[in-house]
């Protein structure tokens, strides 16, 4: 939190894998601040139950598509800002 606090990002790119907590507790975080930041979620397992997660082994190509979405808020396969 503290580092995109400082640095104001566009997008930040969380691992959600087990344990998921985790990652829900820093999304929420995330969407808590005042800062207008899009969050994208990756993840092990495609049927972990968390909507939207784009597989952590998938291709590049449709990571920096993924990224590009969420900065231009179209928010497919992301948490909104």
């Amino acid at each position: 939190m503290r580092a995109v606090e400082r640095s104001t990002p566009d997008v930040v790119v969380l691992d959600a894998s087990p344990p998921a907590r985790w990652t829900t507790r820093a999304a929420a975080a995330l969407q808590s601040t005042a800062t207008d930041v899009g969050v994208l979620l990756l993840t092990d397992e495609p049927t972990s139950g968390i909507p939207n997660a784009l597989p952590k082994w998938g291709s590049f190509e449709r990571l920096t598509d993924e990224i590009r979405r969420v900065h231009a808020r179209e928010l497919t396969g992301a948490l909104p800002a």
